[in-house]
């Protein structure tokens, strides 16, 4: 995986304490902003009109983020998996 432990308990706790929440805040943050980039794009791409040049460029930046979303939400799973106090 790619988390490391940390083997002392007690720093374990004060790791947890101190920077759990803002730390899953930003990821949560960011995981909504790349959403947004997401949404714009196909959003922008399902209006029509445009070459088919211009669609497959937009296509290949959506899944582009979308594959980047898919290593946050397994980053985000071994996070969850790690035996934190």
């Amino acid at each position: 995986k790619g988390l490391f432990k940390v083997q002392d308990e007690p720093m374990r706790r004060y790791i947890a304490n101190r920077t759990a929440v803002p730390y899953l805040s930003n990821v949560v943050w960011e995981l909504m902003r790349k959403y947004r980039e997401i949404d714009m794009h196909v959003q922008s791409a399902s209006g029509g009109g445009d070459s088919p040049r211009v669609l497959n460029s937009m296509r290949e930046k959506v899944d582009g983020l979308v594959q980047t979303q898919l290593d946050s939400l397994y980053y985000l799973r071994d996070v969850c998996e790690v035996d934190m106090p």
